[in-house]
């Protein structure tokens, strides 16, 4: 039975990376509580520039 806080979407995440693969799919987050994964949407580095416009 999955924790009552999970079932309420209060995830504990904790960070993980997949050795030996690149990219962003080896960066992924698993709830502590009850395994759940979810992918990580990383901004790239060129993105958190501001363009005056």
């Amino acid at each position: 039975m999955k924790n009552m806080r999970c079932l309420m979407g209060r995830h504990t995440w904790e960070r993980h990376v997949t050795p030996g693969m690149g990219g962003p799919s080896a960066v992924f987050h698993t709830c502590s509580r009850c395994g759940t994964e979810k992918p990580v949407h990383e901004p790239a580095k060129y993105l958190s520039r501001v363009i005056p416009g």
